[in-house]
Formats: C-alpha cells, sequence, structure tokens
C-alpha cells in the first residue's frame, strides 16, 4: 500500500510540475520575463503557490526550468540533426568541417541565447531542487545521444579517439557552454580564435595524432 501511495504522489507531483510548466511559458511567450506574472500562472494552472515554491523555488525559478524547455528543445534539433548528417558524411573531411560549422554557427543569435538560458538556469538550480533536476538530466541525456552519435563515427572508422566517449561528449558539450564567456566580451576577434582554437582541440582529442 505505501508504495502505491508513494508512486501516487510521485505522479501527482509529476503532473503538477508539468502543468505549471505548460502555463507558464504561456504567460512567457506572452508578456516575457519582466511582466511574467506568477499569480495569473496560478490561477491558469489551478495550482497552490506552495507548489511553486516546492518544485522550482520561487518565481524566478520557473521562468528559469521554461528556459531550459526552451533550451532542451534546440539541442535535441541540434543533436538530430548532427546525428543524422555523421550518418551519411562520406568522409574524415567532411566531419571537420561538420565540426567548424557548428561551432561557427553556435555564435549566432540562437546559440548565444541558449547559453545565457543555460546560464540562469545554473544559477537559479541553487535554489530550486525542480530546476537542479531538468538540468542534470538534459546534460545526462544530451551526452549520453552525443556518445552514441560519436561511436557511429568510431564504427565507420572515421575517429580513433582513446579516452571514453562519454567523458568526451561531456567535455564538448561543456566547451560549446563555456563560450558564454566569450561572448561577454562581444569581440569578434575573439570569437573567431576560440572557435579555431576549440575546433582544432575537438578534433585532436577525436583523432589523436590528427595531421602528423
Amino acid at each position: 500500500w505505501s508504495s502505491d501511495v508513494c508512486s501516487s504522489d510521485l505522479s501527482d507531483g509529476i503532473e503538477t510540475m508539468e502543468r505549471l510548466l505548460e502555463h507558464a511559458e504561456k504567460e512567457l511567450a506572452a508578456v516575457g520575463s519582466a511582466r511574467f506574472n506568477l499569480g495569473r500562472v496560478l490561477q491558469e494552472a489551478s495550482v497552490s503557490k506552495s507548489s511553486v515554491y516546492h518544485h522550482f523555488g520561487d518565481r524566478e525559478g520557473i521562468i528559469a526550468a521554461v528556459e531550459l524547455r526552451h533550451f532542451s528543445r534546440e539541442l535535441g534539433a541540434l543533436n538530430l540533426a548532427l546525428r543524422s548528417f555523421i550518418e551519411t558524411a562520406p568522409d574524415r573531411q567532411s566531419i571537420e568541417e561538420a565540426f567548424r560549422l557548428w561551432a561557427g554557427e553556435e555564435g549566432n543569435e540562437t546559440g548565444v541565447l541558449s547559453r545565457q538560458r543555460r546560464a540562469s538556469a545554473i544559477v537559479a538550480a541553487q535554489s530550486s531542487p525542480g530546476v537542479a533536476t531538468m538540468l542534470s538530466e538534459i546534460q545526462r541525456e544530451t551526452a549520453d545521444f552525443f556518445a552514441s552519435t560519436l561511436q557511429i563515427l568510431v564504427d565507420r572508422e572515421m575517429i580513433s579517439p582513446t579516452l571514453p566517449l562519454r567523458g568526451i561528449a561531456h567535455w564538448i558539450l561543456s566547451v560549446m557552454f563555456a563560450r558564454v564567456m566569450v561572448d561577454i566580451t562581444d569581440d569578434t576577434a575573439v570569437t573567431t580564435e576560440w572557435v579555431q582554437v576549440a575546433v582544432e582541440a575537438m578534433l585532436w582529442v577525436l583523432e589523436p595524432g590528427r595531421g602528423s
């Protein structure tokens, strides 16, 4: 009986979180973060304020959770596109070009916004269990998917890394996120140099001895 009760409580908690996020996302899209009205979200979702505090910490926590949802969708689309390309890439050179293109395009408005969303979520996660859980799951699932994509390259004999693929996947994703520190310089020359160094480092990890 106690197991059934725990399972029911967990299900109710997940349902409440989803309902909150659904209505919070609509509110954020309609009025933006500055005019985001938590009371209106609670009324539309038929959820108590205590539930927000329990799952997301505060108003900023639920906003960060919505931003994380956007980030997760964008990252998922990018991963699928990268996987699709890698499955049919004709040679090593095309793989190198794909990584350079990826790093370069991450400098566009969408990439900058995605990093800002993730940075905000990391701050919010310090006081929001719900955001911390979402952030952890997104990172783990994304890295696992990326590692399996790299495995396709290994199987196709296009890369030959000597380090664990999962570790490489987490490292590459963290490098791409760390670009947020380059974003704030607002310096095109610095960005160009960072992309060059980041891509070369990734390629060397994926193919030790490359170019020797």
